[in-house]
């Protein structure tokens, strides 16, 4: 991504706050250091920019950087560290927040007792564990508070949590708006392994 390109797409971001970058890093089956193994995926990790034109994406390893990713204890600390961030230069700034989801709140708190009973852990980001709508609208606030220019979602588990934000996060999103719309759908899909035209809300 050129500077110029990155920086009139960050002012844009933050004048209009209607479309937030949306990334996944996903790392082995998961986040949490509980999540079960498997040799297939135990050396994965990748972060893949979902809503950047696919000539040109954001790209977490450039230099001069086009990207910050921002860990915070909360959405107070991130909005804060954002304020900093906006004041020094043009690369975007993401909010790392780790996801954990399922169908209801009370299976995605379920899921989560049972990793931190593998291993217990503390968030080293903001956290959100539940449904994939109730993500979509965290996200949401994320982009119209000002907190962030987007977000890079870590699934906690990679089992269940990549399907939904495919088939319920991400087409939510983009029916309201809220991600530019660069093949976001299409791309979430492909990372969680199932067929684009099943993943709607």
């Amino acid at each position: 991504m050129s500077p110029t390109s990155l920086q009139r797409r960050t002012a844009t971001t933050v004048r209009r706050r209607s479309t937030v970058h949306l990334a996944v890093h996903v790392r082995g089956d998961g986040h949490h250091p509980g999540a079960p193994a498997s040799a297939r995926a135990g050396a994965l990790d990748t972060w893949v920019d979902l809503t950047s034109p696919a000539d040109d994406p954001l790209d977490p390893t450039a230099q001069p950087p086009h990207l910050v990713r921002v860990r915070a204890t909360d959405l107070r600390d991130a909005r804060e560290q954002y304020v900093r961030l906006r004041s020094d230069g043009s690369a975007a700034a993401l909010l790392d927040v780790e996801v954990l989801l399922a169908d209801d709140a009370r299976s995605a708190r379920a899921r989560l007792a049972e990793l931190e009973g593998i291993v217990a852990t503390r968030p080293t980001t903001v956290r959100y564990v539940g449904t994939p709508l109730g993500l979509a609208g965290l996200i949401s606030d994320i982009g119209s508070a000002g907190v962030a220019d987007g977000v890079t979602l870590q699934p906690l588990a990679a089992e269940g949590s990549l399907t939904r934000i495919a088939r319920g996060t991400v087409p939510w999103l983009a029916a309201h708006g809220l991600v530019a719309d660069h093949g976001a759908v299409a791309r979430a899909a492909a990372l969680a392994g199932i067929d684009p035209a099943v993943a709607a809300v």
